[in-house]
């Protein structure tokens, strides 16, 4: 946890009022009534080449009489569970705002001798240090370590206590003559601790992808060069598939663009190629968010040389005509001719955020001449649109 000093008491007597050290030693005075009385005192100065290291605990009694236990290397290892293995695509949040966390790991209760469990070091000399990191690189906006999923970070928690929520990376230095190191614990004297881990969002555009448990942890380690093995470590168990949203079409009935009727002789002229034919479909997906979802317009039965126009496929329809296809720019307001087997953005107007998005796509189809002169006869085309979230 933090270093605690051995050479003096950390309680002592004030004006008839017991009196402690600053609050955050108070989780350590028990351990710190074991460990007092351990003969084997290291005198040093500030680490340097002369410094002594710190003393491995390894169990025993003090001159005291007061038993400790031996340091644990499993019993300080946590590995906490995502509350969901499959999470949705959040949406954005603001830089450093939690989009999702693991269960929350309530960290066991020490007392007495038991404490010694969460103590690997004493006699460690002034100038020792403890570090919480995480694993990936840091970025200090968020507050977070890269997840290796663009748009997505992770925090670690060192604790949560106290009234204090201490995220990697952490540093602890020991200011004491002879100073103990103690991982967080519960206990009667200090309450109850716990550990997490957040996912929060970065402020880059999140993508789908996994989150890889063995990636996501936060690791204690110390300057000296002795210490045992199985120091302090949160990490997560399992993996994170974020997913992309699901989008469906409100009113399937749209998918159907009602054509009207026209004369041969306005279609031979020209005429009959001006009016336009405008469906409107209700596009709702999975998750709240700032752009709408890309639209690809593809078709099997593309005019010759065109990019934009379908071809009849009525049996004994009419003849030397097809239909064109247009697509809504509500940047531009106003519709423009569509291009096949092209993904184009920001063609939905948003209609509600809540707890979904829902959107709205214009596609138009007007009549065209695509060679000879035009007979009469029914018209029937088809293509296929496709919603995609990037």
């Amino acid at each position: 946890m933090r270093m605690i000093g051995l050479s003096r008491n950390i309680v002592k007597k004030q004006g008839g009022a017991h009196a402690r050290a600053y609050p955050v030693l108070a989780a350590t005075l028990a351990l710190a009534a074991c460990l007092g009385g351990i003969t084997e005192t290291a005198y040093a100065g500030p680490l340097d080449t002369r410094a002594v290291s710190c003393t491995v605990n390894n169990g025993g009694t003090t001159n005291k009489g007061n038993q400790y236990y031996a340091y644990s290397s499993t019993a300080n290892v946590y590995t906490l569970s995502p509350t969901r293995t499959t999470q949705p695509m959040p949406a954005p949040g603001t830089t450093g705002s939690v989009l999702f966390s693991t269960v929350e790991r309530v960290l066991p209760q020490y007392e007495g001798a038991s404490q010694g469990y969460v103590a690997p070091l004493y006699n460690c000399p002034p100038g020792t240090q403890e570090y919480f990191r995480g694993n990936g690189s840091y970025d200090s906006n968020s507050r977070s370590y890269a997840t290796g999923l663009q748009g997505i970070g992770y925090r670690v928690y060192y604790y949560i206590g106290n009234g204090e929520e201490l995220a990697a990376p952490q540093t602890f230095e020991n200011t004491y003559a002879t100073g103990a190191l103690v991982f967080p614990m519960s206990s009667s004297s200090r309450g109850t601790y716990r550990t997490r881990i957040d996912f929060v969002a970065t402020g880059a555009t999140i993508k789908p992808g996994i989150i890889y448990g063995s990636n996501i942890f936060g690791q204690a380690s110390v300057s000296t060069g002795t210490a045992p093995a199985g120091l302090y470590r949160v990490g997560m168990s399992g993996n994170i598939t974020v997913s992309a949203p699901t989008c469906k079409i409100n009113n399937p009935q749209s998918q159907t663009i009602a054509l009207g009727n026209v004369t041969v002789s306005a279609m031979n002229s020209g005429a009959g190629e001006n009016a336009m034919y405008v469906s409107e479909m209700q596009v709702d997906c999975g998750m709240s968010s700032q752009a709408s979802p890309t639209v690809k317009l593809t078709t099997n039965y593309a005019a010759s040389g065109s990019s934009d126009t379908v071809t009849n496929q009525a049996q004994n329809g009419a003849q030397g005509v097809g239909v064109r296809l247009w697509l809504w720019n509500p940047g531009m307001n106003t519709y423009e001719r569509a291009a096949f087997n092209s993904t184009l953005p920001n063609r939905g107007t948003l209609i509600s955020s809540t707890p979904n998005s829902t959107w709205s796509y214009k596609v138009g189809a007007s009549y065209l001449r695509t060679g000879g002169t035009v007979t009469a006869g029914s018209v029937l085309s088809t293509a296929t649109i496709t919603f995609t979230y990037s």
